[in-house]
């Protein structure tokens, strides 16, 4: 992930500034706004939290699951609904085992 972060904005600092040109850029960059700032921070940090949280926990499918239903009014099937429950129960057994074994330690 860190090398995606600093090989990404090479190719599209160019791109934007052909784009965009380089005087709207230095506009944009000289006027930022604390709100702007703070506002793109806690998104940043807001994504990254949860994006990563529900990856390490492997709830992927889960929250697209409830993604599906909440967004489009998709209704899981029964056997989704088994999965993702099994999905949650294996992700719970696990993190209060390693707990219970740290504590030990």
């Amino acid at each position: 992930m860190v090398y995606s972060g600093l090989v990404v904005p090479a190719p599209l600092l160019p791109l934007s500034l052909v784009v965009e040109r380089p005087d709207t850029i230095g506009t944009a960059i000289g006027h930022l706004s604390a709100m702007a700032i703070t506002s793109t921070m806690l998104t940043a940090y807001t994504s990254l939290l949860l994006g990563y949280g529900i990856w390490i926990t492997l709830l992927v499918p889960v929250a697209g699951l409830l993604a599906a239903w909440i967004v489009r009014g998709e209704i899981p099937t029964a056997i989704e609904a088994v999965g993702g429950g099994l999905l949650l129960a294996g992700v719970a057994i696990t993190t209060l085992r390693r707990r219970s074994q740290a504590c030990i330690t």
